[in-house]
Formats: structure tokens, C-alpha cells, sequence
């Protein structure tokens, strides 16, 4: 599941968007499914962030000063 879910994330070359994102959404159920401790506490949401910052950057700022809150 960690190699399919680190391949999602570098992707194929040209797939972006939609099909990226249904395919690496995929990819999370399966983690929480089979309990993958390497792909839990955040990481995964981290890694989105990183992910849409070239299309939406104010967005994925605002989600990481959250992510990076210890308050919440």
C-alpha cells in the first residue's frame, strides 16, 4: 500500500486532475482500511497539500497553517 500510495503521489506522466486525484483517493481508503500506520497521522493530508499548491496556493497555505496548528 506504501509503494502504490508514494507512486500515486509522483504520479504517471500527464496524469493530473481528476483522474490523479480519484487514484490516489483510491488509494487512501485502502490505507485507513488495512490500518496503514506509515499513511495515517496526517501525512496524507500533507501530501495533498503539496500536491494542489501549483493550482490552488492561497488554498493549500491556509490548509497547512491548520495542519500545522497543534491547537486544533
Amino acid at each position: 500500500m506504501v509503494n502504490k500510495y508514494n507512486a500515486a503521489l509522483i504520479g504517471k506522466k500527464g496524469q493530473r486532475g481528476l483522474k490523479w486525484l480519484n487514484e490516489w483517493e483510491a488509494i487512501i481508503a485502502k490505507a485507513i482500511y488495512y490500518n496503514i500506520a506509515k499513511l495515517k497521522k496526517g501525512r496524507w493530508l500533507r501530501d495533498f497539500i503539496f500536491q494542489i499548491r501549483l493550482v490552488a496556493k492561497s488554498f493549500s497555505d491556509k490548509l497547512l497553517d491548520k495542519v500545522n496548528d497543534s491547537t486544533l
